[in-house]
């Protein structure tokens, strides 16, 4: 089984250097910058554009792109501190163009959408703050927190319950398990589970921490269902 994960997982580094490898920037002096937003947060008063050759824009809260828009612009681009990041721009006050809409895959468009009208859902039955928490706790997003809110989650060492994280994405699969068991028999409601849970990955943006919750939650998964003992040590090795 070792054998078969690095090969697996040699294979998809190679599909990922072959399809998703940064070109190269020119840092520190102006350039037309185009490209497709592959990842968008809204915050209170900007927006961070993640572009898909890696470039990170924050940009004025409006007017406001999301998944899928092309855009183009004139910035310069900083290196970042971080290797997930081909650069960063800073784009404060600067005219964003959008070229074209609807790009990327049609199924994450869906999914994002899928994410807002339920974001939308709780802001029309919960006060501002509560429901900003309550999409923090269930979906990661941390886009409504005002500052003085993150501040105090910061001071107390709770950031983590907004982070969706090994915890968050147990809670999440238990509440699937249990609304699909209302309409299915209990033991054909795993493989529904199991496309739940791939389908909340990638609505959720599928960060390397959510993913590793989720395999991690899977194996668990389908050891219950095989009747499998349980390893942590092979859990930990398949994540990694």
């Amino acid at each position: 089984p070792y054998a078969a994960l690095i090969l697996v997982g040699g294979a998809g580094c190679a599909c990922y250097a072959a399809y998703h490898f940064p070109e190269p920037v020119a840092f520190g002096r102006m350039a037309e910058i185009r490209g497709l937003v592959v990842r968008a947060e809204h915050h209170l008063d900007y927006q961070e554009l993640t572009l898909g050759n890696g470039l990170r824009i924050y940009a004025d809260r409006y007017p406001e792109f999301g998944y899928g828009d092309t855009v183009a612009l004139e910035g310069a681009a900083e290196r970042p501190k971080t290797p997930l990041l081909s650069g960063i721009v800073n784009a404060r006050h600067t005219a964003i163009r959008l070229e074209s809409e609807n790009g990327g895959y049609a199924i994450q468009r869906r999914l994002l959408a899928a994410k807002t009208a339920f974001e939308d859902g709780l802001k029309k039955v919960l006060p501002s703050e509560q429901a900003a928490f309550l999409s923090g706790l269930t979906l990661g997003t941390t886009e409504g927190f005002s500052k003085g809110f993150l501040d105090e989650l910061r001071a107390s060492g709770t950031t983590h319950i907004v982070a969706l994280s090994g915890s968050n994405v147990t809670g999440i699969i238990a509440g699937i398990m249990f609304l699909l068991a209302l309409f299915l028999p209990r033991r054909t409601v795993f493989w529904p589970t199991v496309l739940a849970i791939l389908l909340f990955v990638a609505m959720t943006g599928a960060e390397s921490s959510l993913v590793r919750a989720a395999i991690m939650n899977g194996i668990v998964l389908v050891g219950t269902r095989y009747e499998r003992a349980g390893s942590m040590r092979n859990a930990i090795v398949a994540a990694a």
